[in-house]
C-alpha cells in the first residue's frame, strides 16, 4: 500500500534525523539494510537507534564535537567509534543461538531434524505423507544451522563480525547524512532534536510491565505512578533519575524473554 509505505518510511527517515527530498531516493534500501544489519547481530530497535543519536555519554551520532568543537562527521574514527558502541550493544553468540533455537528448533530434537532433512533431500514426496512442509522445514533447518554455528563462535569473534557489519552501514548513513546537509543545511543539532523526538529511551516492554505489576501487588504504587510520569515523555531521560528506572532503557535480559503481559494483569 503506497499509503502506509510512505507513512513507514516518513517515520524511519525521522529516526535516523532524515529529512524527504531528492537526496532521499535510496532511504528505503537504507532503511532496509539498516534492519538486516540489526536482526544479524541481534541489536535492540530502541537502543540502537538513541546510539546512533549519540545517547550512550558519547558524541551526537556523526555530527558530535570533539573537545576542539569541530564537527567530526566524515572521520572515519568516529565512524570505527561509533560502530563499535553498537556493536557492543549486540546480543552475545550464546544469546542468539538461544533465539534461533526458540524460533526454530526447539520443539524438534537435532536427530528428527537431520532425519527429515534425509528424506527432503532422497524421497521429498515422502514430507507430504508425514505432513511435514517443506517451506517449514527448510526454515527450522537454516536456524539449527545457525545456532549451532553461534554456538561454536567466541564472545570477540562475533563482536568483530558485528563491527564490520556496522562499518559498513555506517558508511552508507554517512554519506546519507552528507547529502542531507548538502540539499538542506540542517544544522547537527536539528537533526539530533528530531532524532530525540522520534527515539524513545522507555518503552512499555513486558518486563518493565511486569516489575510494575509486582511492585504495585507488594503495595509499592510510587513505582506505578513514576514509570507513568516517565512514559508520558519517554524521550528524554531525567538526569538525576534512579537507577531502577534508568536500567528500563536496557534491552532485555535472556530470561526476561519468555515473559507475557496480558491485558487482564
Amino acid at each position: 500500500d503506497a499509503v502506509y509505505d510512505q507513512a513507514y518510511l516518513s517515520l524511519m527517515r525521522a529516526k535516523l534525523g532524515l529529512t524527504d527530498g531528492p537526496a532521499g531516493a535510496g532511504d528505503r534500501a537504507l532503511v532496509d539494510e539498516l534492519l538486516k544489519t540489526m536482526q544479524a547481530c541481534g541489536s535492540d530497535f530502541t537502543k540502537t537507534f538513541r546510539d546512533l543519536m549519540g545517547d550512550n555519554g558519547g558524541e551526537d551520532g556523526f555530527e558530535g564535537r570533539g573537545g576542539s568543537g569541530k564537527e567530526v562527521l566524515g572521520e572515519g574514527a568516529h565512524v570505527s567509534g561509533l560502530a563499535e558502541t553498537l556493536a557492543s550493544g549486540s546480543a552475545s553468540p550464546a544469546e542468539m543461538a538461544a533465539l534461533l533455537g526458540r524460533q526454530g528448533r526447539s520443539a524438534v530434537p537435532k536427530e528428527t531434524l537431520r532425519m527429515l532433512a534425509g528424506i527432503a533431500l532422497h524421497q521429498p514426496g515422502m514430507l507430504r505423507a508425514l505432513n511435514v512442509d517443506p517451506e517449514w522445514l527448510e526454515r527450522t533447518i537454516t536456524r539449527s544451522m545457525a545456532a549451532e554455528k553461534f554456538e561454536e563462535m567466541s564472545g570477540d569473534e562475533k563482536r568483530a563480525l558485528d563491527r564490520q557489519r556496522w562499518v559498513k552501514w555506517l558508511l552508507l548513513y554517512r554519506e546519507r547524512v552528507e547529502s542531507e546537509r548538502a540539499d538542506h543545511g540542517t544544522p547537527a543539532h536539528e537533526r539530533r532534536e528530531m532524532m530525540v523526538r522520534s527515539n524513545p529511551w522507555l518503552v512499555l516492554r513486558n518486563w518493565v510491565a511486569q516489575e510494575a505489576i509486582e511492585a504495585a501487588e507488594g503495595g509499592d504504587y510510587g513505582h506505578v505512578e513514576k514509570l507513568l510520569s516517565l512514559l508520558m515523555d519517554p524521550t528524554r531521560m531525567p538526569e538525576d533519575l534512579e537507577r531502577k528506572f534508568r536500567k528500563y532503557a536496557d534491552p532485555p535480559k535472556p530470561s526476561m524473554a519468555d515473559i507475557c503481559v496480558t491485558c487482564s494483569s
